[in-house]
């Protein structure tokens, strides 16, 4: 009977400890990317955004005139925008807008390699949309983190500041800073792209493979919107001149702008700003390419002039 005490008591305790956890900064800061949709998205939506990390920062429909809700999600693949896109697409009115956002290399892989890329969407999808989901991993990794880790334990002793990344309002980093920040995010595209250069000219067998499969995902999304009579509009999001100057015209072609035009068999609108001068400038941006508060505003506010010169809006 102790025995039995002393493990319900220690059961307690361990539930006590997890919720002590949660109401840290450093676990808020984890769950901040989605926390949105733990809350709930809106219904009756006018304009949604779907996408990675440039979209995340790329949208501020606050001010826009419309019901609208950014879905970016840091970092994500086409085939999760999708599951998100028909997860919430009950959620949008007829003939939405739907920005569907394609960055420079996102053909390049069908989804993270890591599982641990897949934590997030434990929070809000359901399980037959999770890439390797077994309930274990559910139970170490929403219910109690500390089951999965406990060494997140020192965090409820000595926390973390709150992430307050989302609302930085100029760039952070000087010169030499960004061209260390530049280095290190060619070297991750180089890696998803399976390359040797973002000069190339060549595409990796591999790589050719994925184009396939992530212009069908492409495809199918936009199809997915027509018939659901909503309105779909590729966005090829800005980088900083620092960054898109390590790019050749042909690898962006083969890596993005040929599979943008494979995919888009029904034609939609392609508003490309990728290199867009009025978007250049590291002012807008955080570092190197995600922009920050004021840079998300005035791109929010150009997509939308885009779109009335388009009769979408």
């Amino acid at each position: 009977m102790i025995i039995l005490k002393i493990i319900i008591w220690l059961i307690l305790f361990f539930i006590l400890l997890n919720c002590l956890y949660k109401i840290t900064n450093h676990y808020k800061n984890k769950i901040k990317n989605i926390e949105k949709f733990k809350k709930g998205i809106s219904s009756d939506l006018e304009i949604i955004s779907i996408g990675s990390s440039y979209a995340k920062y790329a949208y501020d429909f606050t001010s826009c005139g419309k019901k609208g809700e950014n879905l970016g999600i840091q970092p994500e693949s086409l085939n999760y925008d999708f599951k998100i896109l028909k997860k919430y697409a009950k959620n949008l009115k007829e003939n939405a807008i739907v920005l569907i956002n394609i960055p420079a290399l996102v053909f390049s892989f069908v989804n993270y390699p890591g599982d641990n890329s897949n934590t997030k969407y434990y929070y809000f999808l359901d399980k037959k949309e999770i890439n390797n989901y077994n309930i274990f991993k559910y139970i170490t990794r929403v219910i109690f983190p500390l089951l999965g880790n406990p060494k997140l334990i020192k965090y409820i002793f000595k926390d973390v500041k709150e992430d307050n990344s989302f609302n930085i309002e100029k760039n952070l980093y000087n010169e030499e800073q960004l061209e260390k920040l530049a280095n290190i995010r060619e070297k991750d595209w180089l890696n998803e792209a399976k390359s040797d250069s973002l000069k190339s000219d060549k595409v990796a067998e591999i790589t050719q493979d994925n184009f396939k499969k992530t212009t069908k995902i492409l495809e199918e999304m936009i199809e997915f919107c027509i018939k659901n009579n909503y309105r779909p509009v590729i966005v090829i999001p800005p980088i900083s001149d620092i960054l898109y100057n390590r790019f050749s015209s042909i690898f962006l072609k083969k890596y993005m702008y040929n599979n943008i035009e494979i995919a888009n068999k029904q034609k939609v609108p392609v508003l490309d700003y990728l290199n867009d001068k009025e978007f250049t400038s590291k002012e807008l941006y955080q570092q190197i390419d995600f922009l920050n508060s004021v840079g998300r505003k005035k791109f929010t506010n150009r997509v939308i002039s885009d779109l009335k010169k388009i009769n979408y809006w």
